[in-house]
């Protein structure tokens, strides 16, 4: 089973501090089965690449992106192409009203224009924080995401819900 970038980026000790559900949240799939992690092909490197569908009275809306261990951290490559990139430190509190959550700060932005990887000034850069709980009440976990520019605030919020689980691979699909 391959490690996921989470365990090959996070110190072991701050991943023992996870609420158990998310352990295997974030832990690595395994072989024959899918969930939330799987390898990139493309790029021969462990990704958690997800799907995520919103839906408005408007319509629909599909995020993509992809969390990847590189030498310098956990990396979120965002859209299709992944042009957008932040680098997240990892953070789980053992005890207070976070207890057993993951939260991810982005630490730095860059962006691929023209083929080149260019990093945002801390002054323009957006902020990340994203927070993962599980709530053992409600049997589902929650995210909380926050998107937020140095000098104009808050640009985006979104908080949901959802249930996780590791299914055999049937070869119906994506996972």
């Amino acid at each position: 089973m391959t490690r996921s970038p989470y365990e090959l980026t996070t110190p072991s000790a701050v991943l023992a501090r996870l609420h158990p559900r998310l352990r295997t949240y974030f832990g690595a799939v395994p072989v024959g089965h899918v969930g939330r992690g799987a390898v990139d092909g493309r790029e021969a490197r462990v990704a958690v690449r997800a799907h995520r569908t919103f839906r408005f009275r408007t319509g629909s809306r599909t995020m993509v992106d992809a969390i990847t261990a590189e030498p310098h951290g956990l990396v979120d490559h965002l859209g299709r192409r992944g042009r957008v990139s932040a680098l997240l430190r990892a953070e789980v509190d053992a005890d207070g009203p976070d207890a057993g959550a993951l939260r991810l700060v982005s630490t730095r932005v860059t962006v691929r224009v023209l083929g080149r990887a260019r990093s945002l000034p801390a002054i323009a850069a957006p902020r990340v924080t994203l927070v993962e709980r599980f709530d053992d009440d409600a049997d589902v976990q929650r995210v909380s995401l926050r998107l937020s520019a140095p000098l104009i605030g808050t640009l985006y919020r979104y908080e949901g819900t959802f249930r996780y689980r590791i299914e055999p691979d049937t070869g119906q699909g994506t996972p």
